[in-house]
């Protein structure tokens, strides 16, 4: 290296690796931490892994770039085909477990995601009615919108929309923490 050029500290070239049992915590570019089975870590090997923003939902990802491609780790790890999500069952992009990833359609990993940041309620499938002057409930399911009551209390909202979630969405609904 040069006299007075200074590393970049963003590239990691060989990942720090901490094992935890069955576990393994990776450290990716800038100030991320990747969680992965120790059986997967053959497949973080070549390359430099680094944490991306999905956009929208702000979901952080383990992924690294070849050939002007992006690859995601969750992807890597499940092998899903082209025309699957993968979903993260904790909705943390980077729990990248073999017991927190499972492969689904878009529709189903749509289910399974949080409340929007937006909304006038911190629960997702609840909002204030102006009109009513109460808390409204609603799931959206089969490209309806269903209207599931109205509420004096938001935690009574969002407890019927975790009712009907578990009904509607089974194994992917994302479920209110009341």
């Amino acid at each position: 290296m040069s006299k007075g050029r200074k590393p970049n500290k963003r590239l990691v070239p060989h990942p720090v690796v901490c094992g935890c049992g069955k576990l393994a915590f990776v450290s990716l570019t800038g100030p991320w931490l990747t969680i992965t089975d120790v059986d997967d870590l053959p497949l973080l090997r070549g390359g430099t892994w680094g944490a991306s923003n999905s956009g929208a939902a702000a979901t952080i990802y383990a992924q690294r770039t070849e050939a002007h491609k992006r690859i995601f780790l969750h992807r890597a790890i499940v092998g899903a085909p082209s025309g699957l999500d993968v979903d993260h069952r904790d909705n943390n992009g980077l729990n990248n477990s073999r017991q927190n990833l499972r492969v689904a359609t878009r529709i189903q990993n749509s289910r399974n995601s949080r409340p929007r940041m937006s909304c006038s309620s911190k629960y997702k499938g609840v909002y204030w009615s102006r009109v009513a002057g109460k808390w409204a409930a609603y799931i959206n399911f089969e490209k309806e919108r269903y209207h599931l009551g109205l509420f004096v209390d938001e935690d009574s909202a969002a407890a019927a929309y975790n009712e009907a979630a578990i009904k509607m969405f089974g194994e992917f609904a994302c479920v209110n923490d009341v």
